[in-house]
């Protein structure tokens, strides 16, 4: 496991969101969090990134405490791409993603041979090179995440964790990311760790899942092993049929009602 957490807990002032956490992210694979909205998904992230620090407990990254490695450790191993991020006006596309070169460079050091190297590479690997002198504003909103993403990967860390990387997006741009996130999986091995709200994305990108409420691990392991019509009932209240995709083999989650709204029916008086 390359990020391990042990007996986590994260507090926002007197409101506890996360309590006893002990998860594992298996390495070189895909890992979704998923849950209903306030559930801690996003809080998870932060800690395992270092941008929260824990309340107690610890974060383990290639089985070394987070709280123990320098910044610049942790972004040669990890690269994190938070929640609708933003770019200066006028920024160009190879300006931002160069900036993922950071925790490579020393202090007022000119941009080196392997800096452009990483940056080239970043930018072909995420189908941008025509676009590097473009200003990032002048772009879509798969194209502004695909940047993004490019900075996070000229970064070359292993580890890619995002907070909901897909949000704001239409379906057509929410495919380009996500496909785009398993093709550098699969030909380049990295280990991603991404929030999602939608279930039948994790169904079909992620290897692995974890499943959160209320602060707490209700599941984890294989998605279709997690992801059932009982724990999204318990979870999200729904009820849903579970259908296997022709296409992709994966299943298909379909919501057709709510959990609370069949127990009241079934309670009502005849």
């Amino acid at each position: 496991m390359i990020l391990q957490t042990h007996n986590l807990g994260f507090a926002y002032g007197e409101g506890t969101v996360l309590e006893g956490l002990d998860l594992e992210i298996p390495e070189g694979r895909i890992t979704a969090l998923v849950g209903p909205n306030g559930s801690g998904k996003s809080t998870i992230l932060k800690n395992l990134a270092r941008i929260l620090k824990p309340s107690h407990g610890a974060v383990y990254l290639d089985r070394h405490a987070l709280a123990d490695l320098s910044t610049k450790a942790i972004a040669r191993r990890m690269a994190v791409l938070p929640q609708s991020p933003e770019a200066p006006a006028g920024l160009l596309v190879r300006e931002l993603v160069g900036y993922g070169r950071f925790p490579w460079q020393k202090p007022l050091a000119a941009m080196s041979a392997e800096d452009r190297a990483a940056i080239d590479t970043a930018l072909r690997l995420t189908g941008l090179t025509a676009f590097a002198n473009r200003p990032v504003g002048t772009l879509s909103g798969g194209q502004r995440q695909r940047v993004w993403i490019a900075m996070a990967l000229a970064q070359t860390s292993p580890v890619l964790l995002l907070d909901e990387p897909t949000t704001f997006l239409d379906m057509a741009h929410q495919l380009e990311v996500l496909n785009l996130l398993e093709r550098l999986n699969r030909e380049e091995g990295r280990t991603i760790v991404m929030v999602v709200h939608d279930i039948n994305h994790a169904l079909r990108f992620a290897h692995h899942v974890i499943l959160v409420r209320a602060g707490k691990i209700m599941s984890a392991g294989d998605p279709e092993t997690v992801l059932t019509p009982q724990t999204l009932a318990a979870a999200f209240g729904i009820l849903a049929d579970m259908l296997r995709d022709p296409r992709s083999g994966k299943l298909l989650c379909v919501p057709y009602g709510l959990a609370a709204a069949q127990h009241d029916a079934a309670r009502a008086p005849a």
